[in-house]
């Protein structure tokens, strides 16, 4: 998929006059943003595609998230499943299934390329056996400054190499992140060394992090953290902030540090088949809105998204939340630094060109991190990311307006 940063302010303006379309048999999608004469503007992309695909014979996908219902990245999948149906004419409908009521975190990936469900997130870290070249990126060891940086570096690299990893299913789009947090009980956290025997939630590559820094690594759904810290099976959680008060956390979690060299994100992906059984018309109307969703909101999901809400409560309602300092920021950069020279010796022992692999993940990374600089929590030029309907900055969380209706809630 291919992004043009340019058409933002166009996308902008384009997509607060989304039209609705109904034939009374299903769920229809929110009518919140559409224009008052019910109808669509004239001259639209959306229009063009509606045009041309009213023909086309109707189909029904779902989607699976293993995220609870009411999370943070629902602003946009209700911007996107509003325009994929909007746009093929309404003969696309998206039935969406949160909290893993179809597909679990652990078993999306087959989830999705069994036919389980059509559409899902999928997290490299949960899948580094089947995405062993891409869960490069999220090795110990390799850094990206911000969300914008690593995400336009996993989208370069997958436009530019085109992975054999990639082949069982269609890649829609893409989110990346850096901005993590690493939060316990049993006393405050600014060193690796306050971290030392705690039995801490990690998946995949942090896991890693976790055995480097001191800890113990363990593998808890993120939907069961909360009841494993409350009854003490677990001391604390290593993951992205906007998941400690998306999964009310703070409630049963007294420290936290902010941990800037968390990689971490996923795919959205489509089951080969399903995709398959789209017209053009329509395979159009759902890549358009998923690139055109990217340009204005996924690439900055995980980094602004998150900020001024997430930072907001950690703050208020842990009995602290540590920013460490450049020099402690060092001493966790310094115990990790050799995990993605070990994670390349295994890619090699296993017959991949480990080697190779890492030069093109690292020219892309001093491409992205130069365009997208790491900015702090309090510069006013953060890379924000915009709802994709009104063009308005996002925002969510305790204290904010954030507010959103999904379509096609099954």
């Amino acid at each position: 998929m291919k992004k043009y940063a340019a058409l933002l302010l166009a996308l902008i303006m384009l997509f607060t006059c989304a039209a609705c379309g109904t034939d009374g048999s299903a769920s229809q999608p929110d009518t919140q943003n559409v224009p008052a004469d019910g109808g669509s503007t004239q001259g639209t992309v959306g229009d063009a595609l509606e045009a041309e695909a009213s023909s086309d014979p109707k189909v029904k996908l779902s989607m699976a998230n293993f995220l609870a219902a009411g999370n943070p990245y629902e602003v946009f999948l209700n911007y996107i499943f509003t325009e994929i149906y909007n746009r093929s004419g309404g003969t696309v409908e998206i039935t969406y299934y949160p909290g893993g009521t179809l597909c679990g975190q652990g078993d999306m990936l087959d989830g999705i390329i069994n036919g389980v469900a059509d559409i899902g997130y999928v997290q490299i870290a949960d899948n580094v056996s089947s995405f062993p070249e891409l869960a490069t990126i999220e090795q110990p060891g390799m850094y990206f400054s911000s969300a914008p940086a690593i995400t336009g570096a996993f989208g370069e690299y997958i436009d530019t190499y085109a992975p054999a990893e990639l082949g069982e299913f269609k890649v829609l789009s893409y989110m990346y992140g850096t901005k993590g947090c690493i939060c316990s009980n049993g006393g405050p956290i600014h060193t690796p060394g306050d971290l030392a025997g705690k039995t801490i939630r990690s998946t995949g590559t942090m896991a890693k992090a976790i055995t480097a820094f001191g800890g113990v690594p363990t593998d808890v759904a993120i939907a069961d953290c909360y009841e494993s810290l409350r009854q003490g099976v677990i001391d604390g959680i290593m993951t992205i902030r906007g998941a400690i008060y998306t999964w009310n956390l703070c409630e049963v979690l007294d420290y936290g540090m902010d941990y800037p060299l968390y990689n971490n994100g996923g795919m959205f992906i489509m089951n080969q088949d399903a995709w398959d059984r789209l017209t053009d018309n329509q395979k159009q109307a759902v890549t358009s809105s998923f690139d055109d969703a990217y340009e204005v909101c996924l690439r900055f999901m995980m980094n602004d998204f998150y900020k001024e809400p997430s930072a907001m409560r950690l703050k208020e309602e842990m009995k602290e939340y540590y920013y460490p300092t450049d020099e402690e920021i060092e001493q966790f950069r310094g115990l990790i630094s050799g995990g993605v020279d070990d994670y390349i010796a295994t890619l090699n022992a296993n017959g991949y060109e480990g080697d190779e692999i890492l030069r093109r993940w690292q020219e892309l990374a001093d491409k992205w991190n130069a365009e997208y600089p790491a900015k702090s929590d309090d510069d006013p030029d953060m890379y924000i990311a915009l709802n994709p309907t009104t063009g308005e900055r996002l925002r969510c969380g305790a204290g904010t307006d954030f507010e959103w209706t999904l379509p096609y809630t099954s």
